[in-house]
């Protein structure tokens, strides 16, 4: 709140006991002059007289240092100890991040440097992807790579048909949807949605493979980070990281022959309350 330099006339008082402050300027300034002069012509007196006895005030100061404290310590070891920076400065405690829950790896030996660089944009896209408790994961949507309505960032790439191959845009990112796919088994976590290719691929192997049309759902209490990477070893990585680990754990089986061009795996999950549950997984190849 601002506060006016000068009062209204009609605000202005005078101090109680003081009557009026109204005195002509030549006799408030004599008596600004003696106050001022009554005051340190005593020190000044003093002063003269300590000097006169002890000498120079440094001579004193001197004498104190060597005598009452010792002797005195070079500023070259009190420095350090003294510097405002080092004295105040700790260490920041480690902040746990995201720990690694489930793990999952595809194969790339061997592609086209179409479908290569397919891979890394896929995993632009999904990598930092946060899933909520209870919500979905969409490769499709999160990847961009709708069927026929991929991403133009894509090249074009090659998918497999009942009848053999084709050229699409967006041909190999189903690299990513794989390892995603492992590594959410691992997790234990449900799949909503999955379909595996056409043509048995071989560097991806049968029965474990997903496409891009990949629903996966955390089903857990904790958010889920999925985090993407291509390593030197030609092979996809996929993690899936959480600050807490979840509330169950998973074994994968398979795959196996179940006949007629057709595989099968299993995801047993072990709940924290002991409870078991299975899941098959079928993978027909047309060829």
């Amino acid at each position: 709140m601002a506060v006016d330099a000068v009062a209204a006339p009609s605000l202005r008082r005078q101090v109680t006991g003081r009557g009026s402050q109204a005195i002509p300027l030549g006799v408030y300034r004599r008596q600004q002059l003696t106050a001022h002069l009554r005051l340190r012509l005593p020190l000044t007196v003093l002063a003269v007289a300590i000097y006169v006895v002890v000498g120079s005030p440094w001579a004193l100061i001197q004498r104190l240092d060597t005598t009452a404290f010792g002797p005195a310590i070079p500023l070259s070891v009190i420095g350090p100890v003294l510097n405002p920076v080092e004295a105040s400065s700790t260490a920041a405690p480690a902040v746990p991040g995201p720990a690694e829950v489930a793990h999952g790896s595809a194969y790339i030996g061997g592609i086209g440097d179409a479908a290569l660089t397919n891979i890394e944009i896929a995993i632009s896209f999904v990598d930092g992807a946060v899933i909520e408790p209870g919500e979905q994961l969409s490769f499709d949507d999160t990847a961009h790579t709708w069927d026929f309505n991929e991403d133009p960032i894509y090249e074009m790439g090659t998918a497999t048909t009942t009848r053999g191959i084709i050229f699409m845009r967006g041909g190999g990112v189903c690299w990513v949807s794989t390892a995603l796919w492992r590594a959410a088994l691992a997790a234990g976590l449900r799949t909503d949605f999955r379909e595996n290719h056409f043509g048995l691929v071989d560097q991806l192997g049968p029965g474990i493979d997903a496409t891009n049309t990949l629903v996966i759902r955390n089903d857990a209490s904790v958010p889920i980070i999925v985090s993407a990477s291509l390593d030197d070893d030609e092979r996809v990585q996929v993690s899936l990281l959480s600050d807490e680990p979840l509330d169950r754990t998973a074994d994968v089986n398979g795959p196996w022959p179940v006949g007629g061009g057709t595989y099968a795996i299993h995801q047993d999950v072990t709940w924290a309350d002991g409870r078991v549950t299975s899941s098959e997984f079928r993978s027909h190849y047309y060829w």
